[in-house]
């Protein structure tokens, strides 16, 4: 009798069961070729960097701890592979990386072009802020003795002792008020340092790296500038000028105006409202901000060449999120949000990346990246 009636159900079953291992084999282990599973991406080495060669990374999306370098013409040339836990921030000319560097307190630690840690960091340093020279080799600090109230300019290689440069100003009981570096150049022998007080740029210094010398010492008036910026070669400032019609001071309409350094001669005004982002590696164009208020992330910006006063490249509607330039050259490379729909709570991390020519040509990385390594 009973297997009799094993015999009349196992029809039922035998499908059944089959059913559930089939849906259970899938959701355990993905085997391909059953029902519409499709593999995920998964993270791809591009082999080892060149040396030598100017690059540009960003992490793969797949594995964060991991960098894919570009070149700045949008070839793949190779991928960095940090342990976990590690980020590493790019060099100028994507040879070396940094990381926990800049912040109050922070000494930073430097790894070579396959994401190797030099074998001695040269000493800790307490510094508040940090940039690289335009050698790509040196990183230039500033920073701040708690005990004697001193802001030092400091230049250091990753595998050498750290060297105080110049002492830039004492300031006991300075309030809100601070020193960073706007630009570090050994090919030119001086550094950029200003002066912020609240929230305005208030001084700002030109100091010979070899002796420490100050060359110049300029003073703002308050609240007459929103920001400030250099070329990397040290050569000239964009000065975000604050409209006196603005009704806020804080993110009101700006104009910005170009000046050499070594003279101090305003050499070009850019049109209104138009912003000073950042310049080109060689200097010769600016990355501007083109809204009624500066904005550091703007969805109206361009890329002009400021001695002649042409536009050579015109976002078409991405905000802009971050950017760095090509060193020495006329390249900037721009990380873009896309638009999002109204209905998302929530703005996609993803960003995509777009290399833009001195020519006016661009070219938009193949992929996706969540985030950038500059």
């Amino acid at each position: 009798m009973i297997n009799q009636t094993l015999k009349k159900l196992r029809p039922a079953i035998i499908p059944a069961f089959f059913a559930i291992v089939v849906f259970g084999g899938a959701i355990i282990t993905r085997p391909q070729g059953i029902g519409s599973y499709r593999p995920g991406p998964v993270a791809v080495d591009h082999g080892t960097p060149p040396a030598g060669v100017n690059l540009l990374y960003v992490h793969d999306p797949n594995m964060p701890t991991w960098l894919t370098g570009y070149d700045w013409s949008g070839k793949v040339r190779g991928t960095v592979r940090f342990n976990r836990g590690q980020v590493g921030t790019m060099a100028p000319d994507g040879q070396s990386f940094v990381m926990n560097a800049g912040g109050k307190g922070g000494s930073g630690t430097f790894f070579d072009n396959v994401g190797q840690p030099f074998p001695w960091q040269g000493g800790a340093l307490e510094y508040a802020s940090n940039v690289w020279a335009d050698d790509s080799r040196h990183m230039c600090t500033v920073s701040l003795d708690q005990q004697t109230f001193e802001w030092a300019l400091n230049t250091q290689l990753p595998a050498e002792a750290i060297k105080r440069v110049a002492t830039i100003a004492r300031d006991p009981g300075a309030g809100q008020s601070g020193i960073s570096l706007l630009a570090c150049t050994f090919r030119n022998d001086l550094a950029i340092a200003v002066r912020t007080t609240i929230a305005w740029p208030a001084e700002l210094w030109v100091i010979r790296l070899s002796d420490g010398t100050v060359l110049a010492h300029h003073a703002y008036p308050f609240q007459e500038l929103a920001t400030l910026i250099a070329s990397a070669d040290g050569q000239y400032l964009g000065e975000n000028v604050i409209s006196t019609t603005s009704e806020s001071k804080l993110g009101g309409a700006v104009t910005a105006r170009i000046r050499r350094v070594s003279d101090w001669t305003v050499v070009a005004m850019l049109p209104a409202n138009d912003g000073a982002l950042g310049f080109s590696g060689d200097g010769s164009f600016v990355l501007v901000s083109t809204e009624p208020k500066l904005n550091p992330q703007p969805r109206l910006f361009q890329i002009v060449d400021w001695k002649a006063g042409s536009v050579i490249w015109r976002n078409p509607t991405k905000t802009l999120t971050s950017f760095t330039v090509e060193p020495g050259g006329t390249s900037f490379a721009l990380a873009l949000q896309r638009p999002q729909s109204p209905s998302v709570a929530y703005p996609d991390p993803a960003r995509d990346v777009t290399i833009v020519r001195g020519d006016g040509t661009s070219t938009t990385l193949a992929s996706r990246f969540y985030q950038t390594a500059w």
